[in-house]
């Protein structure tokens, strides 16, 4: 099970690094034209509802004290530099561009709207690049979401064996 988790975040991650990357450039990503995208979305769920019981499981039996102790120094300065990240590319990519206006296509042109009037004529690659805003957006939290999923599933608490084939005395023997 923990293979498998460890596999899906760790292809999650490689594939929202991807569509993540390909927001910056003038191409179609909307999501209402490929809703195959979502997929990436519900597979944060898939491998991050098992993280959470992992992690609670591992607090809770004492296999760690603190969360930031399973992982490695480089790990830990990857994940707060994500995170910092997905905030900043959440403010660029949803706050901003409701301020600046909406791209569409009106009577074949394409220009940015604000409610209910024409704020000027953009390029086709200008649309394309804002309207992607959306996905990067979203991107950006499924990165986050699976690189931290995929560095617990590598690094995290694993199982303790068990001792069940070699029983311990109770008490120790008399010489």
């Amino acid at each position: 099970m923990e293979r498998t988790l460890r596999w899906l975040a760790a292809t999650g991650l490689v594939l929202a690094l991807i569509v993540h990357g390909l927001t910056f450039f003038p191409l179609n990503m909307a999501i209402d034209e490929f809703p195959v995208i979502w997929v990436l979305h519900v597979g944060t769920f898939v491998v991050f509802v098992p993280l959470f019981f992992s992690i609670m499981r591992a607090l809770r039996s004492g296999l760690v004290f603190r969360l930031w102790s399973v992982f490695p120094w480089w790990a830990i300065a990857v994940i707060i530099v994500s995170g910092i990240y997905m905030g900043a590319n959440f403010t660029s990519s949803f706050v901003e561009p409701s301020k600046q206006g909406k791209p569409e296509i009106q009577n074949g042109q394409f220009v940015l709207v604000s409610p209910s009037q024409i704020i000027h004529p953009i390029s086709e690659q200008e649309y394309y690049l804002r309207r992607n805003y959306r996905v990067r957006g979203a991107s950006g939290h499924w990165t986050f979401f699976y690189l931290f999923a995929t560095l617990y599933f590598w690094f995290g608490v694993r199982p303790q064996p068990s001792n069940v084939g070699s029983p311990r005395p109770l008490a120790r023997p008399d010489k």
